[in-house]
């Protein structure tokens, strides 16, 4: 009973961040299943562990040697972007290889959306995309200076 307990208390909490970039080009990344492979890393963070930044909630996938991926990473982040309230992006060679896009939400939350993108420089030196989505009442530019400024 208590192994069904734990079983069912994560598949819920894996529905409601799966739920939360619903309306999204990028959910599609986040609910691909791409997380099961080997060259992807996911990281899904909710609740007490975001409070001292202000988030309720935290997910990110990462993909290291996989262009396929990393390029329909890059068209969906391009596809929000036109929804974005605020947005900074930089281009390197007709590729997107940063987005910072901004989403105001209901309540005085925002969502976040995060796109970094380095292509391979150098032989068995893999190329590495990632795209981290986030939600919280962290304004953009308190997230811009947290985040964004070295």
């Amino acid at each position: 009973m208590r192994n069904f307990l734990i079983v069912l208390s994560l598949c819920f909490f894996s529905f409601i961040a799966a739920g939360a970039q619903e309306n999204l080009a990028i959910a599609q990344i986040f609910n691909s299943g791409y997380a099961k492979r080997q060259d992807v890393e996911e990281i899904i963070l909710k609740g007490k562990s975001l409070k001292y930044a202000n988030l309720s909630l935290f997910r990110s996938i990462k993909v290291t040697g996989n262009s396929a991926i990393a390029s329909k990473m890059e068209k969906l982040v391009a596809i929000d972007a036109r929804k974005a309230s605020d947005k900074e992006m930089r281009a390197k060679g007709g590729q997107l290889v940063f987005a910072f896009l901004a989403f105001k939400k209901e309540g005085g939350e925002y969502a976040y959306i995060f796109f970094r993108q380095s292509h391979q420089k150098a032989k068995g030196v893999a190329a590495v995309a990632a795209v981290v989505y986030m939600e919280g009442k962290m304004t953009p530019n308190e997230v811009k200076r947290k985040f964004l400024t070295r």
